[in-house]
């Protein structure tokens, strides 16, 4: 049998109802990837990807009875987005488990690429960009021991060393 996963945008995804997910099922599919990037309405503005929970919630619910799985991908740490983030996306990440216990997810922080609206926000709240390729391979922010930075530099000394601590008890 062959098997086989696919990236999908959660829009286009809401519009399959379980007849559709029944033969993607059989057809050997056993999972979908949703970036969702935050639930947080701000930073999904930031994001300028708009993604309802109740179109999470209906997914979820009509893919439930077979055996695909959905994987969300969340990005953290995001500059100009609100530091209660990560207690809103736990939530939200535990709703989704209630409906379909199959969710996966992983986390991400977000990384400061050159030129990107996001990018000058960082900056703007004091982010050092690095200015050449050997800068950025020897940036501290973008060498990662573990899932998370040590600190993050858009985020005043506190909020970062709070934030992490949060993060760490929320995503073990």
């Amino acid at each position: 049998a062959i098997s086989w996963r696919g990236n999908a945008r959660a829009v286009e995804l809401n519009k399959y109802d379980k007849s559709d997910f029944s033969l993607l099922g059989r057809s050997g599919c056993d999972r979908f990837f949703i970036g969702l990037e935050n639930i947080n309405i701000e930073i999904q503005k930031i994001y300028k990807k708009i993604i309802q929970r109740e179109v999470i919630f209906n997914i979820l619910e009509n893919i439930r009875d077979f055996d695909i799985k959905v994987m969300f991908s969340f990005i953290f740490g995001n500059p100009g987005g609100p530091l209660t983030d990560l207690e809103e996306n736990r939530q939200f990440l535990d709703e989704c488990l209630k409906i379909n216990p199959k969710v996966k997810f992983q986390v991400c922080f977000y990384t400061p690429y050159p030129g990107s609206k996001l990018c000058q926000m960082a900056i703007e709240k004091g982010y050092k960009a690095p200015k050449s390729f050997e800068e950025y391979a020897e940036d501290p922010f973008f060498i990662y021991t573990n899932r998370s930075p040590k600190r993050v530099p858009w985020f005043s000394q506190a909020e970062s060393d709070d934030y992490l601590r949060r993060f760490n008890q929320l995503f073990p």
